[in-house]
Order: structure tokens, then C-alpha cells, then sequence
């Protein structure tokens, strides 16, 4: 008997650290918006956690804050997944050395999920200025003609990803723009 309460301590105490560290860790937040990017819809969850090593001042500076940007179905099966530092994600936050409050995080975060749900014949050219794709300009062609809906979000301080269904169905990177 006295094992077992050992053991449901332990497992108590360890399902309990995750949250008591995250509401203890004010760079550890999430945000998350629903969509209409397939059907029946889908949830964008913006994540962000401190990075390995405390920024100098420690305390509210979220400076070195990974940030992920996830898109799932409600069913949750996975459609895209990004991640980065929030200074490379955001240029607002990443183009001084000022510390960067929780608060400032958050906002970011609230931003973030804030996708953009076009549809696909309204992407550049594959070599307008700025675009790269990985898709023969054929595929990417047939997936602009399809008039499919496309689901933008930004990847970086000056990039837009856009992802659209290819002719199987599954939501492939169509491109990425440099708004520099």
C-alpha cells in the first residue's frame, strides 16, 4: 500500500511541475485563433517558452523566447508547424537589444494567430521579385489556377509563408515572400 501512495505522489507531483513552472515562467504563453483553412476548420496556437539561457536582467525579459506557430484541424491532425526565436520573428522585437517584456511577448503572440485566408490564384508569379518556392513551377501553377484556399502567416521579421492544398489535397508550402 505504501507504494502505491508513493507512486501516486510521485506522478502527482509530476503532472503538477509543467503548469506550476509555466504560471511561474511569464515568457510562457499561447494564444490560439480558429479558421477556415480546410474543411471542417482548423486552429492556429501561437506557443512561446523561454529559451536555454536567462536574457541579462532575467525577471520579465522574454528576449530570448522561442515562439511556435502551429496550424492543426479541429480533429487535430497537424498541418504546418514553425518555429523560431521571437527576436527572428518579429522585427519589431528583434531589431534593438531592448529587453522584451512579457507583455510585449503576449501581444506578439495575439498578433500572430492572426493568419490570412486567401486563396491561392491571388499568389505571385513564382519569380516575381522576392518569391522562392521548392514546387516545379508546373505544380505551382496548377495549385494558383485551382483557386484553392491559402493560409499566409508571417515566418519571419520580413517573411510571409503561404501554404495551399496541392492536387492530393494536402496543405504544401506554396511560397515565401521577402517584404524587406
Amino acid at each position: 500500500m505504501t507504494l502505491r501512495l508513493l507512486a501516486a505522489a510521485a506522478f502527482a507531483a509530476l503532472a503538477a511541475s509543467p503548469a506550476l513552472a509555466a504560471d511561474a515562467d511569464p515568457c510562457a504563453q499561447s494564444r490560439s485563433a480558429k479558421v477556415t483553412f480546410t474543411s471542417p476548420g482548423d486552429i492556429v496556437t501561437a506557443t512561446s517558452f523561454s529559451g536555454p539561457v536567462a536574457p541579462e536582467g532575467g525577471g520579465d525579459n522574454c528576449r530570448h523566447a522561442i515562439v511556435v506557430l502551429t496550424v492543426h484541424t479541429v480533429e487535430g491532425v497537424p498541418v504546418t508547424v514553425f518555429g523560431a526565436s521571437v527576436l527572428a520573428a518579429s522585427y519589431d522585437l528583434g531589431h534593438t537589444e531592448a529587453p522584451v517584456s512579457a507583455a510585449q511577448l503576449g501581444a506578439f503572440l495575439d498578433e500572430w494567430v492572426k493568419v490570412e485566408i486567401t486563396t491561392s490564384d491571388t499568389a505571385p508569379a513564382p519569380d516575381a521579385e522576392g518569391v522562392t518556392t521548392t514546387l516545379p513551377a508546373a505544380d505551382y501553377n496548377a495549385i494558383k489556377a485551382a483557386k484553392a484556399p491559402m493560409l499566409c502567416y508571417q515566418a519571419g521579421a520580413h517573411d510571409r509563408t503561404c501554404l495551399a492544398p496541392d492536387a492530393s489535397g494536402y496543405a504544401v508550402e506554396l511560397f515565401t515572400i521577402d517584404q524587406a
